[in-house]
């Protein structure tokens, strides 16, 4: 496990915590290195995003989860 996903689109890089929990951080800039430490995802949040957005994430976290053999 602990693999993660790039998301280019949002310039994002995805992880899963030992509770299988999203969370993110931004890439550094022209870098696949995270910006700072990973937040955890706010699912709630992401409700009033653009739905391109919202669509996004889920695919991200289920891409991620079929990574880490979930």
């Amino acid at each position: 496990m602990n693999k993660t996903l790039i998301n280019y689109d949002l310039g994002c890089i995805y992880k899963l915590d030992t509770n299988q929990d999203l969370m993110y951080a931004p890439l550094r800039k022209g870098t696949n290195v995270p910006a700072r430490e990973y937040e955890y995802v706010d699912h709630m949040s992401l409700l009033g995003e653009e739905e391109w957005i919202l669509d996004s994430v889920n695919n991200s976290e289920d891409a991620l989860r079929k990574l880490n053999g979930l």
